[in-house]
């Protein structure tokens, strides 16, 4: 319902659910991460990196919320962070595009700290 709700534009009612959801259920891993990719929208890292930390202790959802917190790392310059979180996603379920997406970030780091 708060998918449909931001979908239509409608944000702010979507976040109040969805933190009325987490209220009363606390490790409802896709309310977590939805409010943590709506934090990362408002520029607000902090909190999204707290829900994505959240949302990643959901065994259900440890691995999309990882995902998303080492994106979101990626967009505002936090490689090594982001390096570290794919790593964990690659320790818990091997993923080909996850290497390639790990693969990639690796080299634009070493390939920054070449330059004079």
């Amino acid at each position: 319902q708060a998918e449909v709700l931001k979908a239509t534009g409608k944000q702010s009612e979507a976040v109040k659910m969805l933190r009325q959801v987490v209220e009363f259920y606390p490790l409802e891993g896709k309310a977590l991460l939805l409010l943590g990719q709506h934090a990362w929208e408002e520029n607000d890292h902090a909190r999204a990196s707290l829900f994505f930390v959240r949302a990643s202790k959901v065994k259900e959802w440890q691995v999309r919320a990882l995902i998303e917190h080492a994106r979101m790392q990626v967009s505002v310059r936090e490689y090594d962070e982001a390096i570290r979180l794919l790593q964990e996603v690659q320790a818990i379920d091997p993923q080909p595009r996850i290497d390639r997406y790990l693969q990639s970030i690796q080299n634009l780091v070493l390939s920054s700290r070449i330059q004079p």
